[in-house]
């Protein structure tokens, strides 16, 4: 019932070219069921499987392509959500806004506390426990989270974290922030190995997140997809599927938090 809600507002707010927006990014099936639900899901197990969700923007598909590239991943988890701008805020971003949505992007300090819904135990559990910025893989000293003017906004930006998972426990990320004219793109990396309960699954840098806003005029179009080279232990393949489809949810809604916030302003 929310979501429908929410999707006739959209329509009021902006009752002509609602769809169009989409087109050149979407396919128009995939632009008709985003409409409708406000977010999509889609999980594969094969490394060379087709990404179904992925807007066609290029440096995504670069990013992507190359990161498949690596990895071989044998499972793949796309998210696909979107957020409209305020009426004032409407038009391409400008550099204020820009830089507003990045900054939100690197504020990795809030995403602790942030919960998903979790199918195999039917109710809500926190994701991250914890979650801060560190200044170095060695001595881990917590750090706030970067902030930047709109003067000094990096075309690249490299960053590390130590997040703690109810799912995967604590472990060092690497986080790379790229740049775009049109796009925001930024990526985790694990930087240790990681288990699931007792179970070893990810290797160093085997498991990628992209997360990529996308500025589309009067709307942010947001895709995540999360890559991993996992091992596949029997029964252990659905959970995956489940869980990192759950947390892509969670992890967009954060993001579309934030963005509300600014363009609440």
């Amino acid at each position: 019932m929310n979501r429908i809600f929410i999707f006739i507002a959209f329509v009021l707010i902006y009752p002509q070219g609602i769809k169009a927006q989409f087109e050149g990014l979407l396919s128009s099936e995939i632009r008709i069921k985003l409409l409708n639900t406000g977010f999509l899901s889609e999980a594969n197990f094969k490394p060379d499987a087709p990404l179904s969700l992925m807007p066609d923007h290029k440096a995504l598909l670069q990013i992507v392509s190359q990161t498949r590239k690596e990895l071989s991943p044998g499972v793949i988890v796309e998210g696909l959500a979107f957020c409209p701008k305020s009426k004032a805020a409407a038009g391409r971003w400008d550099a204020k806004e820009k830089t507003a949505l990045f900054n939100a992007a690197l504020s990795l300090s809030t995403l602790a506390g942030i919960r998903y819904y979790s199918p195999s135990r039917n109710q809500t559990r926190l994701f991250y426990k914890t979650s801060t910025v560190i200044d170095s893989l060695e001595s881990q000293n917590p750090v706030r989270d970067p902030v930047f003017t709109e003067s000094k906004l990096p075309y690249s930006f490299l960053i590390y974290a130590k997040q703690e998972d109810l799912t995967f426990g604590e472990n060092l990320y690497q986080y790379e922030y790229k740049n775009y004219e049109d796009a925001i793109i930024f990526s985790q990396t694990n930087l240790t190995p990681m288990r699931y309960g007792v179970l070893p699954v990810l290797g160093e840098k085997k498991l990628r997140t992209i997360i990529t806003v996308i500025d589309i005029e009067n709307y942010l179009l947001l895709y995540m997809v999360s890559m991993a080279d996992a091992t596949m232990f029997p029964g252990i393949k659905s959970r995956i599927n489940q869980s990192f489809s759950s947390r892509s949810e969670a992890v967009l809604k954060w993001f579309i938090a934030k963005a509300n916030a600014i363009y609440s302003k």
